[in-house]
């Protein structure tokens, strides 16, 4: 049996690898922090 938690992240990372953005942000904190590789900084 998984957690909800687990259920969670599979969600979010399915949504990730199929460029579902939506999807995965739906699946974060309203106030999350998403570093920018190679630009440096923060996409809120």
């Amino acid at each position: 049996m998984t957690s909800r938690y687990e259920d969670l992240i599979k969600k979010a990372y399915s949504a990730i690898n199929a460029k579902d953005i939506d999807t995965a942000l739906s699946t974060m904190h309203p106030e999350v922090q998403w570093p920018k590789a190679f630009e440096g900084g923060y996409v809120s």
